[in-house]
């Protein structure tokens, strides 16, 4: 533990790896001198497009603040994982973290954010678009704020719109426009390209 914690310290002089650096703080049991460094190195495995890299950062980063009881953090540090993944072929993995979401969650809207997970997961990964609808329409009881209701809406209009069902999907889509246009945001254009 010692020889961890002395290494990590030279390692941070050094200006060393992030990871490197994190992997001999939580040796040392330190886990809290290790998060920043997850928190870099998963940064930089973004910025390189090593997207599982930095999700499995995210992921550890999760796992030491759950463990600390900071629930709420776990919680966000997951859903990040969670969207490094999305597009990857790790099915387990991104089942585990969407698992680990539901687990974690305890206000409406980080149930919200569970649900969308699961039915953008199931979209786009599993092309199992009957959960991609329910957990769309599961997602939507709980949604307190605009913003995770207007991605649910999305998620439902995708949902109908891959099952050949595009009647159905216009009034899902079309509410989810106006909430964002009141909002004035444009965080719907990427998920309108789904």
């Amino acid at each position: 533990t010692y020889l961890h914690k002395q290494m990590a310290e030279y390692l941070v002089k050094q200006q060393a790896n992030p990871a490197r650096i994190a992997h001999h703080f939580i040796d040392a049991n330190d886990q809290d001198k290790a998060l920043p460094f997850l928190e870099q190195a998963a940064e930089f495995a973004k910025r390189d497009f090593q997207m599982i890299d930095a999700a499995s950062f995210y992921e550890r980063i999760a796992e030491i603040l759950e463990a600390q009881g900071k629930k709420d953090e776990a919680f966000e540090y997951l859903n990040k994982a969670r969207e490094r993944f999305v597009k990857s072929n790790l099915y387990e993995t991104h089942e585990r973290i969407i698992e680990a979401m539901f687990r974690l969650a305890h206000t409406n809207d980080q149930r919200a954010t569970s649900y969308h997970a699961r039915s953008d997961y199931s979209v786009h990964q599993k092309n199992n678009l009957g959960t991609a609808e329910s957990s769309a329409r599961e997602g939507l009881k709980y949604a307190d704020t605009p913003e995770i209701r207007a991605t649910l809406l999305v998620d439902l209009g995708t949902a109908f719109w891959r099952q050949d069902r595009l009647l159905e999907a216009v009034e899902p889509m079309r509410e989810a426009v106006k909430i964002e246009q009141e909002l004035n945001s444009d965080n719907l254009g990427p998920s309108l390209a789904n």
